[in-house]
């Protein structure tokens, strides 16, 4: 796989990881199993607001968080501990958020090719449409 598309997909990654934090702390929750679950069928349409800064909403599988520090768009993984399969289009829209410079990468289809290819090769196994690094935090 192309060394900057994977350091970038690690960084999506631990940002997403970054955001379930602020979820769970922000709306007294215990685990991915309550938001997604939970918490959703409580809040299945719209978009909803806590701690006057943060912003989600659920969509699909997924789910969009923004506030003054990031925005991503991501798809929950397939694994309690997994907040994030990785969906080729959602990582190209974060792509095009932060790193405007490599358009290579601004198309999820370009993406879903990398990744199949890291498929091939056993660095990527898909799972349900998504995709996951066969070693979870290998960053070479």
């Amino acid at each position: 796989m192309d060394k900057t598309l994977k350091k970038i997909t690690n960084e999506y990654i631990e940002k997403v990881d970054e955001v379930s934090k602020i979820i769970l702390n922000g709306l007294d929750l215990q685990s991915k199993e309550d938001f997604m679950f939970h918490h959703r069928i409580l809040r299945p349409y719209g978009e909803f607001e806590f701690n006057g800064v943060n912003k989600y909403c659920f969509h699909g599988i997924g789910c969009r968080f923004e506030n003054a520090q990031i925005k991503i768009d991501w798809d929950f993984g397939y694994k309690s501990n997994s907040w994030c399969g990785l969906n080729p289009f959602l990582l190209a829209e974060y792509i095009k958020e932060y790193y405007e410079e490599m358009k290579n990468f601004h198309d999820g289809g370009k993406i879903q090719q990398e990744f199949d290819k890291a498929t091939a090769h056993g660095e990527m196994i898909k799972r349900r449409e998504l995709y996951y690094f066969s070693f979870r935090g290998q960053k070479n």
